[in-house]
């Protein structure tokens, strides 16, 4: 991997879980926080989001332990619990499980005949080709090598890029008759980058004709920059990287690689969730003497510093405990399409796939905030969702407590200057006007306590002293309520001098969802639009898709003198002035005009109540006319189409 980033981090460790959904190798996630009851009548709906409105993807039994990797709560107010399902995540409702805790130390399940213990070298463009001879490798006993094939940046544009000796790297280890596997460093954050990713890594593989016996990996780990860390996946969070890892490696799945997750142990701790490591293939690398990793291990990077004769510097070097090329061939894991990968159902507005979040303006610790998300066709791009994201008032950097006794009428709720700042004292601190501290003398002659937020300069505490002897031994409360968006004051009056005693900022409160209207017409696209219910603000607007004109009011009925199989109508739609005429034929399909055995069957399914016609079949359908679809009808549209009589006949005999 970056050699830069591994010098600096010497405790690099990364780990490789399999699981017999995807291979014969048998994985249990290593830890487990929830237990399905055993005293509920049914086994666990199984769902793909956190909402009963979902319908069930399968069941867990009942007993079952199981990982939950994030809570959430539904506005029925039920607890939900992300799991690992079927090689994807989904959702149980937690309500129906007891909280565990159970460690497990699984004992490695590798079959038999798939045990190994080769020696694995990894490579990139930071390894020049020209320079490694890859039969001396070979000869002296290097099974394969793990090529990277690109990466994305960790700031700006955060662009992807190939790695510039990928392909020749291939191709001497091809030649060499080396195993081979690719990594990504991925610094992804979001579902939609990761999904980028790849797609990039199969239209390289693909493009070029890479045909591979070791895994695809995703690596994923902290980017040294030259001068400090960016751990902005730690600050993504669990649920964020585990989304990214899901992603690639469902995708690459699909596509007939075989996936793989490369992080270090305190990824496995800290930032990524056990579950994601279920079915995947993956790597370890602690560099010492042993593997300190509890769970099943498959491969393990144990140091940076491998020398051997074919390459004349030090290279990263792995223990590989399966025999992969046995495990890819034997599954065909290889395909001659990457089919296309569609966004998970519940990503569609309408018809457009709907992008990650994206912040468009952050909350503040006084502000409120907006994110989107847009349409990721091409041609597209429109907004789908704009919501309001709460001020992040907890985020407030508290300011020790100062004294004031030239600006006395600082308050709670106010903005403090620079200025003001100079006229700040703490309490101990000596006065300039003798030997009293600020503290004495905010008691005897009187002034201001404040405390403020260290990044927005908002006042959050304020109480006062008068110089008169008063200690505001009791107080009334006046309260002015917080909001939404707006924090809210406490003020305690003292009871014995009625003066202001103290002021208190007040967060506001949590918003609650509300849809209160949907603007959507059969002319055109339309919002939906999402209310506070407790103030009344606008938290959330979403695309909503033009809804289909009602044709069901009609206004013209013709039917030809020389029946020809048709009824010609005029209807109007019943939510705008919009008139179309339609034009009814038998059968089904639209593409015949004489009448048919189906189109006799449709008719006596309706009369009987099994089926129910549309007006339109109801005028097509009633040969007599007299208003309804009946047996009688049935019987002459059989009679037509058997050729016992002609429609002439028929409709003649109606005039």
């Amino acid at each position: 991997m970056r050699k830069d980033l591994k010098k600096l981090l010497c405790l690099l460790t990364a780990v490789i879980l399999l699981s017999g959904v995807l291979t014969p190798l048998a994985s249990a996630t290593n830890t487990y926080n929830y237990q399905v009851r055993t005293d509920i009548d049914y086994d666990l709906n199984v769902r793909p989001y956190p909402n009963t409105n979902y319908a069930s993807i399968g069941t867990i039994a009942r007993g079952t332990k199981i990982y939950v990797s994030e809570t959430a709560k539904d506005r029925t107010n039920r607890n939900w619990g992300k799991i690992t399902f079927n090689g994807g995540t989904a959702w149980v409702c937690i309500d129906y499980c007891t909280k565990i805790t159970e460690q497990t130390d699984p004992k490695p399940v590798i079959p038999d005949e798939l045990k190994v213990d080769w020696t694995i070298i990894d490579v990139s463009q930071f390894q020049v080709p020209d320079k490694i001879n890859w039969s001396m490798l070979k000869a002296a006993g290097v099974k394969g090598v793990i090529i990277r094939i690109g990466g994305r940046g960790y700031s700006g544009r955060r662009a992807m890029y190939a790695d510039k000796q990928f392909m020749a790297h291939y191709n001497n280890a091809k030649a060499a008759g080396m195993f081979i596997g690719t990594y990504f460093f991925s610094y992804a954050l979001t579902k939609s980058e990761a999904l980028e990713e790849a797609q990039f890594v199969i239209k390289t593989l693909k493009d070029n004709n890479c045909k591979l016996s070791l895994p695809v990996f995703i690596d994923i780990e902290d980017c040294y920059t030259g001068s400090y860390i960016d751990t902005q996946h730690r600050q993504a969070g669990t649920a964020a990287c585990d989304t990214v890892v899901n992603t690639f490696c469902d995708t690459v799945k699909q596509a007939g690689y075989y996936p793989g997750i490369y992080c270090n142990l305190d990824y496995t701790r800290t930032v990524l969730s056990p579950s994601v490591f279920v079915g995947r293939a993956a790597w370890i690398a602690q560099w010492s003497k042993t593997c300190t990793y509890k769970g099943e291990l498959h491969m393990w990077q144990y140091t940076d510093s491998f020398r051997v004769n074919g390459y004349n510097g030090p290279l990263d070097a792995s223990h590989c405990y399966v025999n992969f090329p046995k495990l890819i061939s034997e599954r065909k894991t290889e395909s001659k399409d990457a089919p296309i990968i569609e966004p998970e159902k519940g990503d569609y507005f309408g018809e457009h796939p709907g992008s990650e979040w994206r912040v468009t303006k952050a909350a503040t610790c006084n502000e409120s905030g907006e994110r989107v998300r847009e349409c990721t066709d091409t041609d597209c791009g429109i907004t789908l969702v704009t919501e309001m994201i709460q001020p992040s008032f907890g985020s407030h950097k508290r300011s020790a407590v100062f004294i004031s006794v030239v600006d006395k009428d600082l308050k709670a709720g106010d903005k403090i200057t620079e200025a003001q700042k100079n006229y700040l004292h703490e309490p101990d601190e000596k006065a300039s006007t003798g030997y009293l501290t600020y503290e004495e003398v905010y008691k005897s002659s009187g002034g201001v306590k404040i405390t403020y937020c260290k990044t927005c300069n908002t006042i959050l505490t304020s109480s006062y002293s008068y110089g008169n002897g008063c200690t505001h031994p009791s107080v009334k409360v006046s309260k002015t309520a917080a909001t939404c968006t707006k924090a809210g004051i406490e003020t305690d009056i003292c009871k014995s001098c009625s003066k202001t005693a103290a002021l208190r900022y007040v967060s506001p409160v949590s918003y609650t969802e509300k849809l209160v209207s949907d603007t959507a017409s059969c002319k055109a696209d339309g919002t939906k639009t999402y209310k506070c219910s407790v103030c009344g603000i606008t938290i959330r607007t979403e695309f909503s898709e033009q809804t289909d004109h009602d044709f069901s009011v009609i206004t013209k009925t013709g039917r030809p003198v020389v029946f020809n199989g048709t009824v010609s109508v005029t209807v109007r739609c019943r939510n705008c002035a919009n008139y179309t005429v339609q034009t009814a034929y038998f059968g089904t399909d639209g593409t015949h005009c004489e009448p048919n055995v189906t189109d006799a069957r449709s008719a006596l399914r309706m009369s009987v109540k099994l089926d129910e016609p549309t007006p339109i079949q109801k005028l097509s359908l009633d040969v007599d006319m007299d208003g309804s679809i009946s047996v009688k009808d049935a019987r002459y549209i059989l009679r037509m189409s058997v050729k016992l009589d002609t429609p002439k006949d028929i409709y003649e005999s109606f005039k």
